[in-house]
């Protein structure tokens, strides 16, 4: 399996989402298979940092094989008779490992792991007879779901901590991300323990982690996107890269600074795209492979198997404005769109200064260029700045204005400072350091207000820059978030809420000091979700409507000071009762069950797993 690499590599070209940008590719065919296994069955592969590990079915048992992707090595890992499922590769702090789930004899399941820097394999998590799913590790820390709850390890003091409901943990950077309750994404920190609650993440469906950024996938209804988001900016909106397209199925994952989705085309085709996490940019990957044989990425290399069985390794390469792929980049956005600039901008004595040409023609200035001078002029309507390299001074309409930086020349091109600029031209001008992101926007009148990107933020009542009356807030997306009633700033009255990535009403009702008092929330496409009143965010005394996506059976139960708890039916999807009774602690805990045809199946009470207690 040790066969040295072939000579021969591809190369390729991508047009990135940016204009006038190209991403271009590289590929290295290896002489290392995925064996002994016929490749076109290799399913359950994952890949970190310079490992591959998959499961295939011997003698009727599963067995967990790793390759080293530096120099083909192949290990099989287990040979007992046990059924093991997801194996994953983990950087923790004790080496390189591959973590599995293994079942047991109570018929549960285990958590095990084989150190590749020490070659020990042994028992990380007793699962007992719980059926744990998940595995994950970073760092100092294992990750699982045990009942529905996230769990978990940390490596050096060998204390678990159980953080609450969830699932699809991932782990990176000494933080958490997981799933809660289908429908949020929510992050916490290991070290000060703290949680947070991701803005811009609405309708997840599957995501990938890397430590800071998220690519995650939405879903709602019949349509599918793709959202970037900052795990250490959760306040802050995503980037959506693609939106309101047919849904396919598809993977997602993250490398050290780019991105991909992969999905399944006709005959088993697979469609990539590519994403620059640093730029917030996608792009087309032209791929020659099947669905199933896209591994993911090894650092920012993606792994993938060509018709042949051979493991190939593509590298990406950037544009010669990204090649820089250790620091995030300073962008400029206008008006809420990013400004496309030939050379990436640069920071000198505290002042970003970006190159002159792409800053003026955006912003709608005619250019004027005196070699023999070396003054820049740009012209808008009554509107004439004159700039000289050099010199700390602007020329605005043929007023002279000191200033405290000069405009530069570097490698040839030339650059102004930005902030100056932006001022002369009547414009907000704004720094977020979090998004290395320099903002140029409209400023307040008075009845609209504006975000730091230049997207309208509020338009309606104002009584001195103070939201008061009837107005309409949006989402950085430009759409609705809330139309109605406000006081002293905070929503605060009779009022209607939207959902972030669609122009579909989420709660209609009562709010108090900017939160939901009372009223009617509802799912995508109108469905009852709850009907009651508010403590803070909680569902607090009303009746809620708990919808499975996957199977469309439905619960509607009673909400007695924030928990499920009262009477409660169960339906199926065909609207049919399947249970009906007493709910508490998030299961039924006595009541009828039924078949979907409507007969008595049974008759009592139910144990702690929701099943009926045996006679």
């Amino acid at each position: 399996m040790l066969v040295a690499l072939t000579e021969m590599e591809t190369r390729g070209m991508a047009a990135s989402a940016a204009a006038g940008l190209n991403y271009t590719w590289k590929d290295e065919v290896t002489k290392f298979k995925v064996g002994p296994v016929d490749f076109q069955d290799l399913k359950d592969a994952d890949i970190a940092g310079r490992y591959l590990t998959w499961t295939i079915i011997q003698d009727h048992y599963d067995s967990i094989y790793v390759l080293n992707l530096d120099n083909g090595k192949t290990e099989r890992l287990t040979t007992d008779k046990t059924h093991k499922y997801n194996p994953v590769i983990a950087d923790t702090i004790q080496g390189p490992m591959v973590l599995w789930i293994q079942s047991n004899e109570l018929h549960g399941s285990d958590i095990w792991g084989y150190n590749l820097k020490s070659k020990e394999k042994k028992k990380l998590v007793d699962g007992g007879s719980s059926s744990l799913t998940g595995p994950v590790g970073n760092g100092n820390y294992l990750a699982w779901v045990d009942h529905y709850k996230v769990q978990v390890l940390n490596l050096t003091s060998g204390e678990s901590e159980e953080i609450e409901e969830g699932s699809n943990p991932q782990l990176g950077k000494g933080r958490l991300i997981y799933l809660y309750r289908s429908d949020e994404i929510r992050a916490y920190d290991l070290g000060s323990k703290s949680e947070d609650h991701f803005y811009g993440a609405s309708f997840p469906h599957d995501y990938s982690f890397n430590g800071k950024y998220i690519l995650l996938k939405t879903k709602l209804r019949e349509n599918q996107g793709y959202v970037e988001l900052n795990a250490t900016t959760p306040s802050e909106k995503g980037i959506v890269l693609q939106k309101d397209s047919p849904y396919k199925l598809s993977k997602v994952f993250t490398g050290l600074s780019y991105g991909l989705w992969v999905e399944k085309e006709e005959e088993d085709k697979a469609k990539v795209t590519g994403v620059d996490l640093l730029h917030k940019e996608s792009f087309s990957i032209p791929l020659e492979a099947t669905y199933n044989h896209v591994l993911g990425l090894s650092g920012d290399t993606l792994i993938y198997l060509n018709k042949g069985g051979f493991i190939v390794k593509r590298t990406i390469i950037p544009p010669s404005t990204r090649a820089d792929r250790n620091s995030e980049p300073i962008h400029v956005v206008m008006d809420g769109v990013e400004v496309p600039l030939r050379t990436a901008p640069i920071s000198l004595n505290n002042s970003t200064y970006v190159e002159f040409r792409s800053l003026f023609e955006r912003m709608g200035f005619g250019i004027k260029w005196d070699n023999k001078t070396r003054q820049i002029t740009g012209t808008k309507g009554n509107l004439v700045i004159k700039l000289t390299i050099g010199k700390k001074e602007m020329v605005v309409n043929g007023k002279v204005i000191k200033t405290d930086h000069a405009p530069v020349t570097r490698g040839g091109t030339t650059y102004v400072p930005l902030r100056l600029i932006g001022e002369a031209a009547d414009r907000n001008i704004s720094w977020n350091g979090a998004k290395q992101t320099v903002y140029i926007s409209l400023k307040d009148t008075k009845d609209t207000l504006y975000n730091e990107d230049g997207t309208i933020r509020y338009h309606g009542g104002l009584v001195g820059g103070i939201r008061e009356g009837y107005g309409t807030q949006y989402n950085e997306n430009g759409r609705v978030f809330y139309e109605g009633e406000w006081k002293n700033d905070k929503m605060d009255g009779e009022g209607k809420m939207y959902y972030l990535f669609a122009d579909e009403l989420f709660f209609e009702g009562t709010m108090r000091d900017g939160k939901q008092a009372e009223g009617i929330e509802y799912y995508p496409g109108g469905g009852l979700r709850y009907k009651g009143s508010y403590n803070g965010a909680l569902h607090w005394e009303g009746q809620e409507v708990v919808l499975n996506l996957k199977t469309r059976e439905y619960l509607i139960v009673e909400i007695s000071q924030g928990r499920r708890e009262g009477k409660a039916i169960w339906y199926y999807a065909n609207d049919e009762v399947k249970i009906e009774g007493d709910f508490a602690d998030d299961r039924f805990i006595n009541g009828t069950l039924y078949d979907p045809e409507g007969n008595m199946l049974y008759q009592g009470g139910f144990d702690e797993w929701g099943k009926p207690l045996k006679n």
